[in-house]
Order: C-alpha cells, then structure tokens, then sequence
C-alpha cells in the first residue's frame, strides 16, 4: 500500500470534485480511471504472479490519464510495442513511469514526453521506459537524500522472478532511461 500516496489519492479526489461542478461527464470518466487505478493496485497487492505486459500496460494507462488531468498538456506518452507476449511483475513498469513523471517530467516547465516501447534482442525481451525530465546523477544516488525503495523493488523482483536485470541511465538536464531486460523463453 506504500507505492499508494496519499497525496496522489487526495489530489486526484480534488481535481474530481472540482470537475463534478465544472464537467460532470469529465469526472465520470475521470472516476472510473481512478477506481481501475485503485483496483489494479489493491488486487495486484494481494496476488504478486506475473501480469501479462498487456495488464501492466491497462496500470500505467490509468495512472498517466489521472496523472494528465491533474497537469493538463503537460504529459506525452509514446507507445513503440514491437513484442507483447510476456509478462511481468505486477506495477513494475507503472512505478517507473510513475517515477518518470513524478521526479522527471513534473520539474521540467515545458511539457515533457515518456517512450514505453518493446523489443526482442538476443534472446532476450527488452523494455524501456525513457523520459526527457530532469534527469539525475545515476552515479551518485547512494548519497543523494532521497529513497529509492520503488527503483529498488523494482530490480530485486526482475532478477529474482525472471532472473532479469534493470539498469537506470541518467543525466542532469537530459532525462532518464530504465530498460529492463528479460530471458526470452520461447
């Protein structure tokens, strides 16, 4: 229930009741987003198997339209899925983009564009999740004050269920790539 932020929750709640006066059907639409957002994210607690990457997928869609509506013009998502016959960890790659919009693209001024896209290299299936946000020092976030539990999570289940790997580039000013890798296995 931590990667669920009150913030997020309270925020959301705000941006719907204020749509509820201004654009009722925008906050139906808006509801039913949130309520998928909410649902996945509980059941997905209960129950860690692997997601189709199609499912994963329906997460991060509910998280970046609420994400949209809260910094309207703000958001790009371009989509590139060469394969989408695997699966994942459940709210992996919703935690990257999560972390793509939250400490990347929400401290540009400008608006500010996520590439989720797919491919299979080498016997292996490769994600990734690039932003053209802030950007960070990847070499150095030992000792950057902040916590990095979601990036963590995120790679101890990729190598202990799929014996998979993901690796954060990054630089100041320029954005960041997370690109997971997985053993095909046909």
């Amino acid at each position: 229930m931590a990667q669920i932020r009150p913030h997020f929750i309270n925020s959301n709640l705000a941006v719907i009741r204020s749509l509820c006066y201004e654009d009722p059907k925008k906050a139906v639409e808006m509801i039913d987003h949130f309520s998928g957002y909410l649902r996945e994210n509980i059941q997905q607690m209960d129950d860690m198997r692997l997601v189709p990457f199609e499912k994963e997928m329906e997460s991060v869609d509910n998280y970046v339209y609420l994400e949209m509506q809260r910094f309207p013009d703000r958001i790009e998502v371009i989509k590139d899925f060469a394969i989408q016959d695997f699966s994942v960890p459940p709210l992996s790659i919703q935690t990257i983009v999560e972390n793509a919009i939250r400490h990347g693209i929400s401290m540009k001024k400008s608006k500010g564009i996520i590439r989720i896209s797919t491919e299979e290299k080498d016997g292996n299936i490769i994600i990734k999740v690039e932003d053209d946000g802030k950007g960070f020092d990847a070499a150095n976030t030992e000792y950057d004050g902040v916590k990095h539990v979601g990036i963590k999570n995120v790679k101890d289940r990729y190598r202990r269920i799929l014996n998979g790997e993901v690796t954060v580039e990054s630089e100041e000013g320029r954005g960041t790539v997370v690109t997971f890798t997985i053993p095909f296995e046909a």
